[in-house]
């Protein structure tokens, strides 16, 4: 899947075969990698963690893990969910 961010196009993958991770961020190769088998809550958060990683390039690991976590407890307070079979 394509995607921007800040105005770069950018890939999302899915593999199933991710090492000590659920997900990575390379900007070097503007792509972002996610787990295939996460649940959902975690898939939400997941995405939006690597994704600031992709947006806020220069921020520290602390602050990438705390948006990644408020951001997606909002969201799925919300009611915001990924269809199933999409991943």
């Amino acid at each position: 899947m394509k995607f921007k961010v800040r105005g770069e196009e950018w890939i999302l993958r899915w593999s199933g075969k991710l090492k000590k991770s659920w997900g990575t961020c390379d900007s070097r190769r503007n792509e972002i990698t996610l787990y295939s088998k996460m649940r959902p809550r975690k898939q939400l958060e997941i995405s939006l963690h690597e994704f600031a990683h992709a947006f806020f390039q220069d921020a520290d690991e602390e602050v990438v893990k705390k948006f990644g976590d408020d951001a997606a407890d909002y969201l799925w307070s919300l009611g915001y969910r990924r269809p199933s079979g999409n991943a």
